[in-house]
């Protein structure tokens, strides 16, 4: 699945000097403040770290095939569920609830 990273890259966040560092060495969109990472896979560790510097800013979102914006911690609390065995692909635990 093909997923895109939305940030904020003009943050005053604590890691977003190292997020905007690692974008750009991937490809990626400048669409104002933001930018936009692309990855052809979920589990691609570059995301997942991207993701953990981005995290906590107000606004980074998951851009699906179609551009629709999801909250980035919403996704990977499903896509990375530990649990996820347990709650049949619809994760349930945290804050999330459940999604159809």
């Amino acid at each position: 699945m093909k997923v895109s990273l939305k940030y904020n890259s003009k943050s005053s966040g604590q890691y977003v000097p190292q997020a905007n560092k690692l974008s750009e060495s991937l490809e990626y969109e400048q669409e104002g403040k933001h930018y936009i990472v692309r990855f052809d896979d979920i589990d691609d560790p570059k995301l997942e770290k991207l993701y953990s510097y981005v995290s906590t800013l107000k606004g980074t979102a998951i851009l699906l095939g179609n551009e629709e914006e999801i909250s980035a911690r919403d996704f990977f609390n499903v896509v990375k569920c530990e649990s996820k065995l347990l709650c049949d692909g619809i994760c349930k635990h945290g804050r999330i609830g459940n999604r159809s």
